[in-house]
């Protein structure tokens, strides 16, 4: 495995990280409804910057597609959804 493709996946995996420690462990000053809906609106660009790491990570490791193949945005949608669901089941016991 060539310098760059490791680099690249280590880049990815630490977005993917990060994007879900800041999800799971953000904590707003108050439980109002103005900064609920506040924070499920900031949920979207979160979600959008794990969908483009997992569909580069995707890219990296799946080298035998071709880099646009319908399969690498399959896969980044059905891991987000299943990070969006990992996460919502994760506060219903919070």
């Amino acid at each position: 495995m060539s310098r760059k493709r490791i680099t690249s996946i280590i880049g990815f995996v630490t977005i993917l990280v990060i994007a879900f420690l800041v999800l799971e462990k953000l904590k707003l000053p108050s439980d109002t409804l103005l900064w609920r809906q506040i924070q499920d609106t900031g949920h979207t660009p979160l979600f959008g910057f794990i969908a483009l790491a997992l569909l580069g990570l995707s890219q990296t490791l799946l080298r035998k597609l071709p880099p646009n193949s319908l399969w690498h945005y399959l896969l980044a949608f059905i891991a987000t959804v299943a990070l969006g669901a990992i996460s919502e089941i994760s506060q219903i016991y919070r």
